[in-house]
């Protein structure tokens, strides 16, 4: 978002520079572009998605160690079927953070992206 929002001031500036002109209606040019860019819309999609993370302390201690163990489990070739690697999987969430509370989480993460 910010190279993007960079990019964009910069042909603003260049714009008005070619015109001569640094106006604020010139440089009106930067809000129009990022107005029809990706980055305004991302913005008040993700706009709750910082509060959640800073308020879900887990998102930086139980998932991303469940999440690596999940992968070695289901990547390692060990001669174990996939179907008893997802068991083991299942179990690990259980243990760590709990169905429910993995549920909720997903849940309240979905919420926060609109």
């Amino acid at each position: 978002l910010a190279v993007k929002s960079g990019i964009l001031a910069a042909q603003a500036i260049v714009e008005a520079k070619k015109k001569g002109d640094y106006s604020a209606n010139t440089l009106a040019l930067y809000r129009q572009a990022l107005d029809a860019s990706f980055v305004v819309k991302d913005l008040a999609k993700y706009k709750g998605l910082s509060h959640f993370m800073e308020s879900n302390h887990q998102l930086f201690t139980v998932y991303p160690n469940l999440v690596n163990d999940a992968a070695t489990e289901m990547f390692t070739v060990d001669g174990v079927p996939k179907r008893e690697k997802q068991g083991r999987i299942l179990k690990m969430v259980k243990q760590r953070r709990g169905l429910v509370g993995a549920a909720l989480d997903a849940i309240k993460g979905g919420l926060n992206v609109r």
